[in-house]
């Protein structure tokens, strides 16, 4: 758990995972004001250099190696950016841009205006401007109906159970999920998108319902969209090593007194078989 902290040089409090009892460790609160110190500045790095940031104007320490470098002109990643230079490499402009769907300025480097990237500020804007194009693309090969009851009927492509989809950010999404998205807000996971008109191309949200696996079967089992074939129980089970006369043969031997095992021999099944037909766990639609 994180322990509260208080620096030694800055008297800042911030978060450290050591705990006070560990003298040596976690006494301040970023590399800078460890190395402002004298008595805890690292040996292996050698002497330091006092320069001043070139965007903030903060008095920091730098490796005279930087320096020789060409690097070491601000305190920080972040002052790097604002100052217009790449922290790595050799110093190159950022340029202003407008991001396409807030319209907010940010900087990005060119290289990734050469790659067709920095068209957004943010990846929550390149996320709505894609469900905004979606939503439209949706629209546009929905075959709507006037009557608000009826089935809107998706006519673009679909896979072979007759659900249509549509592709998000390289996520595929079926289309009666989607609609049920954009019209209600938001879809429980472990839940299924059913229909009530079972018509699987229909996207139309009065048709649509959140509900369980079991619920989605039991309505298509309802609508006879699921045929399935009559139990096979007795000797019509392709199981069965015995028919009901045998059957009611060791009942009725069972019931005057004949053990079990010996009825196992006589009729060439096992003992856990028998005693299952003499309790009727087996062959329950028997007397």
């Amino acid at each position: 758990m994180p322990f509260i902290r208080v620096c030694e040089t800055c008297q800042v409090s911030f978060l450290s995972r050591h705990s006070p009892r560990s003298h040596n460790r976690g006494r301040f609160c970023s590399p800078h004001c460890r190395d402002v110190r004298p008595d805890t500045r690292r040996r292996r790095s050698g002497p330091r250099i006092h320069k001043t940031c070139g965007y903030c104007g903060i008095q920091f320490l730098v490796v005279p190696s930087e320096v020789r470098r060409g690097r070491g002109k601000f305190c920080s990643p972040l002052c790097a950016q604002k100052g217009h230079v790449r922290t790595k490499g050799l110093a190159k402009p950022l340029i202003h841009r407008l991001c396409e769907y807030c319209r907010a300025p940010f900087l990005v480097k060119e290289s990734e205006i050469n790659r067709g990237n920095g068209r957004f500020c943010s990846r929550s804007c390149a996320h709505q401007i894609s469900l905004d194009a979606a939503i439209l693309y949706f629209w546009q090969h929905v075959e709507k109906s006037d009557d608000p009851d009826a089935c809107w009927l998706w006519t673009a492509g679909g896979h072979r159970f007759g659900y249509g989809t549509i592709t998000i950010l390289q996520v595929s999404y079926t289309t009666h999920r989607f609609s049920y998205l954009i019209h209600h807000g938001e879809l429980i996971p472990y839940l299924n998108v059913n229909h009530t008109c079972h018509v699987p191309a229909c996207v139309n949200p009065r048709h649509l319902y959140q509900g369980t696996q079991l619920e989605n079967m039991q309505d298509a089992k309802r609508a006879g969209r699921i045929c399935l074939p009559p139990p096979r129980c007795g000797s019509d089970s392709p199981h069965a090593k015995l028919n009901e006369e045998q059957v009611l043969l060791i009942r009725a031997k069972s019931a005057s007194g004949a053990p079990c095992i010996a009825l196992a021999q006589e009729f060439g099944v096992t003992r856990q078989n028998i005693r299952h037909i003499v309790t009727r766990k087996n062959w329950k639609h028997l007397p």
